[in-house]
Parts: C-alpha cells; sequence; structure tokens
C-alpha cells in the first residue's frame, strides 16, 4: 500500500472555518503539523472564498487543494457570490448559522462515504460553533481551534459563565481581576464583553459557545505557545484546560524552509516594497498595516499621514482597497500625502507580510493588534507600536504593552481620539527613546521561544503529538470532556496520574486489541503533566520539594553525603583489621603446621623401626 492509499484509508480531520483568511490560515497550518504526524487532514470553508481567490490567484490549483496534502472542500453559507458579507455582520452571522449545518452535514456524507475513509475528528473555530452540532449528529469527536490569544479565552470563560464581575451599564468604568492576569480596564478588554458592544449576533455565539464549552468539545487548541501566556494557561487548567500549539505562522518566520508554508491570501501581494526595503537602512522603517478586515475612518487616515509626515522617516502604509464606495473618505489617503511624503515612503495595497516582518530594515510595526498579525510579529521579534479598534485587539495591545513588554499602546487624547503627536510619541520612543533597546532586547527573547515552543520536543510540538495520539489511538468512547481531561502546558517538573478510566481498564479482561488501545493510552496519559485537577498544584508543591531535599541530600554535609563518608571510613577502618586479624592467625597456623610435622615424624620413626623388626622376624 502506497502513501496515498495508506492516507486514503487512515484517520482523517476535517477542518471548518469561515472564509477569511485570518481564520482559515492557522488551521491549515495546524493541519500541516497533524499531517507531519500521520494524520490526513481536509478544509472545507465557505463556497465565497473559493471565488474570493479565484479572483486574487491564476492558479487553478485552489479549486481543490490549498496544499498539496491538505485538499479544500466547499459548502453553501446561505448567500449568492457577489453579495457583500460586510456588509451587515450580524445578520450575516445569523444566516449561516442556519444554512450551514445542513450544507455541510451534506457535505460530510458525501466526502467520507467509503468506509475505508475514517473521519475521527472535526476541528472548528469560534466562529462556527453550530459545527460541533453537526459533529455530535454524526457521532465524531470535535475539537476547537481557538484563534486568539489564551488571555482571551480565559476572560470570555469567566466573563460568560458570570465567575467574575465585569463592567455592566450601571457600573461602565469597573476594572476587572482574573486569575493569571494583570488588572484589565474598560479600555482594555474585548469589545463584546462591554456595555456598549453594537454586535448582538457575536456575544450570543460567544455566550452559548462558553456555556457549553464542557459538554461539547473534547479538546481545545490554541493558536498562542505555553511561554508567551503560562499564567493565563495555568489559570484555566482547572475549569477548561486549553492546549497551546502556536504560533501557527508561516514557517519561514521560524527559520524553517518558506516552501514547507500553507496558506491563502485573498489579495495579490506587491513585491516591489520588498525591492524597496532592500534600499533602506537597517531598522530604520516604519511599518503601518491594519489587516484585512478593519477600514480605518478619514479621521484615522489623516492622523497616520499627518504622522509619518512629521516624523521624517521612511515608511512602508498599506492601505487595501474598499471593497465598496464610500463616501466619507473611509480607507483613503489624504490628497495631499504622497507628494508631502514622495521619496521617503511607499503605500501599496497589499504586501508579503511574512517577508516585510523579517526583513532587516524594520524598526517598528504600527499594527491593529490582530493576533495574526500580532502572532507573526512576536515570531520576527519586532517592537510594536499597538492601535487597537475592536474585538480581541484591545487586550491583545495590553499584552504587548504590559505583558510581553514589546511596543507601546497609543492612548486616546481627552476627546476619545489618537491625535499624530501621539504617534509621533510613539515611534521616537521606540526607535530613539531610552528604552528602545529594551523593547527589541524583549522581542528578541520572544522570537527564540517561539521557535524553541514548535521545534521537535518543544512544548507546542508535545501538545500536537498529545493530540494527534490521541486521535491515532481512537479514545472517543467514554473519552473526558474539556473541563475533564488533563492540561499538556510544559512545565519543568511533570508529575503524571493515571486517570481512573485507565486504571478501571487496566483491571480488566481485554482482547490483544484492546491490550494494545489501553497499551497506547497509557502511554498518551503518562506523558500528560498534572497541570489540572484537585491535585495538580499539591502535586507541584510536592514535587519541587522533594527535588529540593534530593539536592541537598547529596550535597556536601547531605545526609547521603554523610552516609556515604561513614561507608568509606568503616570500609578503611574494616580494611585494616582483617589485615591484624590474618597475621595473627597465621602464625597461629603455622605453629600447628610446625606441630603436626614433629608429630609427624616422631610417627614415622616409630613405624620404621616396626616395619623392620618384623622383616628379621621372617
Amino acid at each position: 500500500m502506497d502513501l496515498k492509499e495508506e492516507k486514503e484509508y487512515g484517520d482523517h480531520v476535517l477542518m471548518v472555518s469561515l472564509a477569511t483568511q485570518s481564520h482559515i490560515n492557522p488551521l491549515l497550518r495546524l493541519g500541516k503539523r497533524l499531517v507531519s504526524k500521520g494524520l490526513s487532514v481536509t478544509v472545507a470553508t465557505p463556497e465565497i472564498a473559493q471565488h474570493q481567490l479565484l479572483k486574487s490567484f491564476t492558479s487553478s490549483k485552489i479549486n481543490d487543494c490549498v496544499s498539496d496534502d491538505i485538499p479544500c472542500l466547499y459548502f453553501s453559507d446561505g448567500f449568492d457570490l457577489d453579495y457583500n458579507r460586510k456588509s451587515d455582520l450580524d445578520h450575516y452571522m445569523e444566516t449561516i448559522e442556519k444554512a450551514g449545518p445542513g450544507n455541510l452535514s451534506k457535505l460530510i456524507k458525501n466526502h467520507y462515504h467509503d468506509k475505508h475513509k475514517k473521519l475521527s475528528c472535526i476541528i472548528n473555530n469560534p466562529f462556527v460553533p453550530w459545527v460541533v452540532d453537526v459533529a455530535a449528529e454524526l457521532g465524531i469527536p470535535c475539537a476547537m481551534l481557538w484563534i486568539q490569544p489564551c488571555s482571551l479565552f480565559s476572560i470570555y470563560y469567566r466573563f460568560y459563565n458570570k465567575l467574575n464581575p465585569f463592567p455592566t451599564s450601571e457600573n461602565p468604568n469597573s476594572s476587572v481581576e482574573l486569575p493569571g492576569l494583570q488588572t484589565l480596564h474598560t479600555h482594555d478588554l474585548p469589545s463584546f464583553v462591554l456595555p456598549s458592544n453594537p454586535f448582538g449576533s457575536f456575544s450570543r455565539i460567544l455566550n452559548d459557545l462558553f456555556q457549553n464549552l464542557n459538554k461539547q468539545y473534547k479538546w481545545v487548541l490554541a493558536n498562542s505557545f505555553f511561554e508567551l501566556e503560562k499564567e493565563a494557561t495555568e489559570s484555566m487548567s482547572q475549569l477548561c484546560p486549553i492546549r497551546p500549539v502556536g504560533p501557527l505562522v508561516p514557517p519561514s518566520l521560524l527559520g524553517q524552509d518558506e516552501k514547507l508554508d500553507v496558506g491563502v491570501e485573498r489579495w495579490k501581494p506587491e513585491d516591489c516594497c520588498l525591492e524597496w526595503l532592500n534600499k533602506q537602512s537597517n531598522s530604520s522603517v516604519v511599518y503601518i498595516s491594519f489587516g484585512s478586515l478593519t477600514q480605518l475612518s478619514a479621521n484615522q487616515m489623516e492622523v497616520i499621514a499627518t504622522a509619518l509626515k512629521n516624523i521624517k522617516l521612511p515608511f512602508l502604509w498599506i492601505v487595501k482597497q474598499s471593497e465598496s464606495a464610500s463616501s466619507d473618505g473611509e480607507g483613503t489617503l489624504p490628497l495631499w500625502f504622497l507628494e508631502e511624503t514622495k521619496n521617503r515612503g511607499l503605500v501599496v495595497s497589499w504586501c508579503p507580510q511574512t517577508k516585510v516582518l523579517a526583513h532587516p530594515a524594520l524598526a517598528c510595526f504600527v499594527t491593529h493588534c490582530g493576533w495574526s498579525s500580532l502572532l507573526e510579529t512576536i515570531v520576527a521579534g519586532v517592537p510594536v507600536i499597538a492601535y487597537p479598534q475592536w474585538s480581541d485587539q484591545p487586550t491583545n495591545a495590553k499584552l504587548v504593552a504590559d505583558v510581553f513588554k514589546i511596543g507601546l499602546r497609543l492612548r486616546p487624547s481627552e476627546d476619545g481620539f489618537v491625535g499624530n503627536e501621539e504617534l509621533e510619541k510613539c515611534v521616537e520612543e521606540i526607535i530613539n527613546g531610552p528604552k528602545s533597546e529594551y523593547y527589541k532586547k524583549n522581542a528578541v527573547e520572544l522570537k527564540h521561544a517561539a521557535r524553541q515552543a514548535v521545534a521537535g520536543g518543544g512544548s507546542s510540538d508535545q501538545n500536537i503529538q498529545l493530540f494527534a495520539d490521541e486521535i491515532l489511538g481512537n479514545y472517543s468512547e467514554g473519552g473526558a470532556r474539556c473541563g475533564e481531561k488533563l492540561a499538556s502546558s510544559m512545565i519543568v517538573i511533570k508529575p503524571t496520574v493515571q486517570t481512573p478510566q485507565v486504571a478501571r481498564r487496566a483491571s480488566q479482561p481485554a482482547s490483544s486489541e484492546e491490550a494494545k488501545s489501553l497499551r497506547n493510552l497509557q502511554r498518551s496519559m503518562a506523558m500528560r503533566p498534572a497541570t489540572a485537577g484537585p491535585k495538580a498544584v499539591e502535586l507541584k508543591e510536592n514535587a519541587l520539594k522533594w527535588k529540593k531535599e534530593a539536592e541537598e541530600a547529596v550535597a556536601d554535609g547531605g545526609s547521603s553525603d554523610r552516609n556515604i563518608q561513614a561507608f568509606v571510613d568503616e570500609v578503611r577502618r574494616t580494611s585494616v583489621e582483617i589485615i591484624t586479624s590474618s597475621k595473627s592467625k597465621s602464625i597461629h597456623r603455622v605453629k600447628e603446621l610446625v606441630e603436626k610435622t614433629a608429630t609427624a615424624t616422631a610417627n614415622d620413626k616409630v613405624e620404621l623401626v616396626e616395619s623392620r623388626r618384623t622383616r628379621v622376624q621372617y
């Protein structure tokens, strides 16, 4: 059986996402890593994704495949292809929630009708939560890839399950204290938890998701890495463990071969920006981009343009063409800008961001703090100026400035808007200020930590391997749900536990197949660090305690060191006694031999005389 046939008959994973670049790409990169662990992976997304990609690229390859080993399937989201899905997000989310389940279920049944194709797991992201209902209907275990920081997962879980107080209409400015996170003020919180949130559908989706999370999902994975969000990850270990498996970014940013990358670009990048960057001095260019979704107001465009004119530094500004006509100047450059900044900067509609971030000419990145862009920036080791807009971005900006400490956050003035003076000040501080080297140093340290996390045996690699092992071992029956299973965060000392499920199965007779599955399960469970459950903290403390006791025992003067010294002294003393005793015994033995010899000699003489007498008589 060749490799293609093995994949056809092996364990399959289906990944489902909205037709959004920042949603599809993390799933694709997770899929690539799962393929390397022995699984077959397919991606399913609304038909509009294929249509949009076809408009941007001429390759026919994307019709049915986004990678050589990850095919792509498409289903209807309930709208015509020419419908503007951004015009009313609430309406779009409500419609796909109704049309999506039936269309996806039909697609799955058609594609996996062959009994040899075993669909072992479905993975979705939080913005298509209805996928879990399709999985349950078909009896397939479901995992969620959380595509925002673990810190956001903790905030939403505690907010929607009413575990902690949050701002209300009566008290809109109250601060929030959560385990594993710094104090969060109103401007630090994600927009969906605020009383002023205008997007009702997103709040409803997240509310349903987090209230039923423990019942619906067997696994929760996260596009982050343990070393980046250690406290936030550990804070969830006893509520709903989350396994960081990122950063799910292009491999070239991680020092790997660019050919290994998998991902989609809705807009074709302009390569001229790389030629332009090659002509700039190292650490001199200010890069400005607000992602694939955000459209800045005319006032925000004016502020950025004025700041770039005044700082007199080379800049690369991504100004994406609006998909719909705007009468208020939204997303449009001020008329004076290009003339007054000519020969000093470059404005393009889209760029190969991975290559731009890795370019030595870059000094800092002015970003909206979308998590995908921010992760790429962290992995590239570039300092950040945070200009958040909505959703998770305010919290991400908080992480940048106060937790990761790799940059600054723009602060609005009393009128609620960020002025050009604020942007100018932050650029100057990042590039030439007294803490400039501090931000660069922190950024480089996180860059190295990210590479270690995804390398063989790193924290994220181990979590992906554990997830793949559980799928390949077919542990769906009787498996623990999200709130019951152990987290697999990386820690220095890792006590392990055996679950009652494993212990119960081990005590029962089993067939050869069951025994094999049991051994695989036991090995898998034994790999899990005990960072969850009521005794997790106690186990860690005890392990650290005995580690210290062991070190003290073998140190000079410690209990084991004293016992070894006593043993050596005893050996030396016994050796002397043995030698002395041996000498005494030897002298005594010599005397005995002399006496016996003398007696024997006398007896021999008597026997000789008697013998002679006898001969004379004969």
